[in-house]
Protein backbone atom coordinates (compact mmCIF):
# COMPACT_ATOMS: atom_id res chain seq x y z
CA UNK A 1 0.00 0.00 0.00
CA UNK A 2 1.24 3.45 -0.94
CA UNK A 3 -0.02 6.88 0.08
CA UNK A 4 0.47 9.52 -2.63
CA UNK A 5 -0.27 13.25 -2.77
CA UNK A 6 0.04 15.22 -5.99
CA UNK A 7 -1.54 17.30 -8.69
CA UNK A 8 -4.12 15.83 -11.07
CA UNK A 9 -2.68 16.20 -14.60
CA UNK A 10 -5.37 14.42 -16.65
CA UNK A 11 -8.71 12.70 -16.10
CA UNK A 12 -9.80 9.68 -18.16
CA UNK A 13 -12.94 7.60 -17.62
CA UNK A 14 -13.41 9.09 -14.15
CA UNK A 15 -17.20 8.87 -14.26
CA UNK A 16 -17.11 5.17 -15.11
CA UNK A 17 -13.97 3.85 -13.40
CA UNK A 18 -12.46 6.69 -11.37
CA UNK A 19 -9.28 6.94 -13.49
CA UNK A 20 -6.84 9.86 -13.47
CA UNK A 21 -3.18 10.82 -13.81
CA UNK A 22 -1.31 12.46 -10.95
CA UNK A 23 2.13 14.06 -10.59
CA UNK A 24 3.67 14.14 -7.12
CA UNK A 25 6.62 16.27 -8.19
CA UNK A 26 8.86 13.29 -8.94
CA UNK A 27 6.89 11.44 -11.61
CA UNK A 28 3.51 11.11 -13.27
CA UNK A 29 1.54 7.94 -12.51
CA UNK A 30 -1.77 6.51 -13.64
CA UNK A 31 -4.56 5.62 -11.24
CA UNK A 32 -6.75 2.95 -12.76
CA UNK A 33 -9.83 2.97 -10.61
CA UNK A 34 -10.89 4.68 -7.39
CA UNK A 35 -13.04 2.74 -4.93
CA UNK A 36 -14.78 5.90 -3.67
CA UNK A 37 -14.66 8.07 -6.81
CA UNK A 38 -18.36 9.01 -6.57
CA UNK A 39 -17.59 11.05 -3.42
CA UNK A 40 -15.16 13.35 -5.25
CA UNK A 41 -15.15 15.51 -8.38
CA UNK A 42 -11.49 16.18 -9.28
CA UNK A 43 -10.41 18.54 -12.04
CA UNK A 44 -7.01 18.99 -13.65
CA UNK A 45 -4.88 21.06 -11.26
CA UNK A 46 -6.55 19.83 -8.06
CA UNK A 47 -4.38 18.29 -5.35
CA UNK A 48 -5.45 14.78 -4.45
CA UNK A 49 -4.26 12.33 -1.80
CA UNK A 50 -4.98 8.62 -2.21
CA UNK A 51 -3.90 5.25 -0.86
CA UNK A 52 -3.64 2.03 -2.79
CA UNK A 53 -1.56 -0.77 -4.29
CA UNK A 54 1.03 -0.41 -7.05
CA UNK A 55 0.30 -3.03 -9.69
CA UNK A 56 2.54 -5.00 -11.99
CA UNK A 57 1.06 -3.02 -14.89
CA UNK A 58 2.90 0.11 -13.75
CA UNK A 59 -0.03 2.00 -12.26
CA UNK A 60 -2.17 2.20 -9.14
CA UNK A 61 -5.37 0.18 -9.15
CA UNK A 62 -8.50 0.37 -6.97
CA UNK A 63 -7.24 3.17 -4.73
CA UNK A 64 -9.10 4.99 -1.97
CA UNK A 65 -9.15 8.78 -2.30
CA UNK A 66 -8.39 10.32 1.10
CA UNK A 67 -8.73 14.03 0.28
CA UNK A 68 -9.18 16.50 -2.55
CA UNK A 69 -8.05 20.12 -2.45
CA UNK A 70 -9.48 22.27 -5.22
CA UNK A 71 -6.94 24.27 -7.21
CA UNK A 72 -6.84 28.05 -7.04
CA UNK A 73 -6.18 28.23 -10.79
CA UNK A 74 -8.06 26.65 -13.67
CA UNK A 75 -7.46 26.75 -17.40
CA UNK A 76 -10.92 27.23 -18.86
CA UNK A 77 -10.02 27.27 -22.56
CA UNK A 78 -7.37 28.10 -25.14
CA UNK A 79 -8.54 29.61 -28.40
CA UNK A 80 -8.16 28.93 -31.16
CA UNK A 81 -8.36 25.22 -30.35
CA UNK A 82 -6.42 24.39 -33.53
CA UNK A 83 -2.70 24.74 -34.24
CA UNK A 84 -1.49 28.25 -34.94
CA UNK A 85 -0.65 29.01 -38.59
CA UNK A 86 2.93 28.72 -39.79
CA UNK A 87 3.18 32.47 -40.44
CA UNK A 88 2.70 33.11 -36.70
CA UNK A 89 -0.31 33.95 -34.62
CA UNK A 90 -1.81 34.38 -31.18
CA UNK A 91 -3.40 31.81 -28.90
CA UNK A 92 -5.32 33.22 -25.96
CA UNK A 93 -5.56 31.31 -22.68
CA UNK A 94 -8.64 31.94 -20.54
CA UNK A 95 -8.05 31.22 -16.85
CA UNK A 96 -9.90 31.49 -13.58
CA UNK A 97 -7.60 32.50 -10.73
CA UNK A 98 -9.21 32.39 -7.31
CA UNK A 99 -6.21 33.72 -5.38
CA UNK A 100 -2.58 34.72 -5.86
CA UNK A 101 -0.52 36.30 -8.63
CA UNK A 102 -0.27 34.64 -12.02
CA UNK A 103 3.10 33.47 -13.36
CA UNK A 104 3.39 32.24 -16.95
CA UNK A 105 6.22 29.78 -17.67
CA UNK A 106 7.24 28.97 -21.24
CA UNK A 107 9.89 26.22 -21.60
CA UNK A 108 13.38 27.41 -22.58
CA UNK A 109 13.31 25.32 -25.77
CA UNK A 110 10.22 27.20 -26.98
CA UNK A 111 11.86 30.53 -27.80
CA UNK A 112 9.39 30.81 -30.69
CA UNK A 113 6.58 31.57 -28.21
CA UNK A 114 6.16 34.65 -26.01
CA UNK A 115 3.58 35.57 -23.39
CA UNK A 116 1.94 38.96 -23.12
CA UNK A 117 0.98 40.59 -19.83
CA UNK A 118 -2.07 38.92 -18.26
CA UNK A 119 -5.23 41.02 -18.32
CA UNK A 120 -8.52 40.64 -16.49
CA UNK A 121 -12.07 41.07 -17.73
CA UNK A 122 -14.62 40.59 -14.98
CA UNK A 123 -13.56 37.46 -13.10
CA UNK A 124 -11.61 35.98 -16.02
CA UNK A 125 -7.88 36.32 -16.68
CA UNK A 126 -6.51 36.19 -20.22
CA UNK A 127 -2.97 35.62 -21.48
CA UNK A 128 -2.02 36.09 -25.14
CA UNK A 129 0.65 33.66 -26.36
CA UNK A 130 2.30 34.83 -29.59
CA UNK A 131 4.04 32.41 -31.95
CA UNK A 132 6.75 33.65 -34.31
CA UNK A 133 6.67 32.58 -37.98
CA UNK A 134 7.76 28.97 -38.44
CA UNK A 135 10.13 27.94 -41.22
CA UNK A 136 10.73 24.48 -39.75
CA UNK A 137 8.56 21.49 -38.95
CA UNK A 138 5.42 21.54 -36.83
CA UNK A 139 6.12 22.37 -33.19
CA UNK A 140 4.44 22.04 -29.84
CA UNK A 141 5.15 23.13 -26.27
CA UNK A 142 3.42 23.10 -22.91
CA UNK A 143 2.91 26.44 -21.17
CA UNK A 144 2.54 26.36 -17.40
CA UNK A 145 0.40 28.85 -15.49
CA UNK A 146 1.18 29.10 -11.77
CA UNK A 147 -0.21 30.82 -8.73
CA UNK A 148 1.22 30.53 -5.24
CA UNK A 149 -0.45 31.15 -1.90
CA UNK A 150 1.84 30.76 1.08
CA UNK A 151 4.01 27.71 0.39
CA UNK A 152 1.44 26.00 -1.86
CA UNK A 153 1.78 26.31 -5.60
CA UNK A 154 -1.11 25.61 -7.96
CA UNK A 155 -0.61 24.95 -11.67
CA UNK A 156 -2.55 24.65 -14.91
CA UNK A 157 -1.01 23.70 -18.26
CA UNK A 158 -1.85 24.30 -21.91
CA UNK A 159 -0.40 22.67 -25.01
CA UNK A 160 0.30 25.16 -27.80
CA UNK A 161 0.91 23.86 -31.33
CA UNK A 162 2.02 25.54 -34.53
CA UNK A 163 1.86 24.25 -38.08
CA UNK A 164 5.15 23.63 -39.84
CA UNK A 165 6.57 24.63 -43.20
CA UNK A 166 8.26 21.28 -43.72
CA UNK A 167 6.02 18.39 -44.71
CA UNK A 168 7.06 14.82 -44.01
CA UNK A 169 6.32 12.68 -47.05
CA UNK A 170 7.00 9.15 -48.17
CA UNK A 171 8.00 8.52 -51.77
CA UNK A 172 7.16 5.10 -53.12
Amino acid sequence: QYKIKGTVTDITNYGKYGCFYINDGTAQVYVYGSMNSAQFNPEVGDIITFEGPWTSYGNFDDVTILSLEKSLIKLEKVFPETALPLDGGVATALLTIKQGELEVVIPEDASWLTAGEPYTVGTSTFVDLTAAPNEGGARKTTVTFKTKVGEKEYVAMADIEQEGAIAEVTVA
